[in-house]
């Protein structure tokens, strides 16, 4: 079965270094033209929106793999105190009595 977490990794990386390459562009037209400073702007939101994008599916990524591996793992053994949680006498008594025994508290 194949998974999505690489790919998403691989466009994150592939993005960040796009926002770089027109990034050190724009820098480089702003020295070129005389109106540096619409340039630079776009410089500085191009590695800016770059790393926002890239950083952005490497997280998805991650978040799906830590998703992933949670419904992978077997759940634990219940521990002996809440194996006995159908027996405890606490349980069998309704909201209403349980919220009295608080208020009273």
């Amino acid at each position: 079965m194949k998974t999505v977490e690489g790919p998403l990794n691989t466009l994150g990386n592939i993005l960040i270094a796009l926002g770089w390459v027109t990034g050190i562009l724009s820098i480089i037209m702003s020295f070129i033209e005389s109106e540096g400073y619409f340039y630079f702007l776009l410089s500085l939101s191009a590695v800016l929106s770059g790393y926002l994008s890239g950083y952005l599916f490497k997280g998805i990524s991650n978040i799906i793999s830590l998703l992933s591996s949670m419904s992978i793992t077997p759940k634990r053994k219940q521990s002996s105190s809440s194996s006995n949680f159908h027996t405890n006498k606490s349980d069998s008594r309704s909201w209403s009595e349980i919220s009295d025994s608080m208020k009273n508290k």
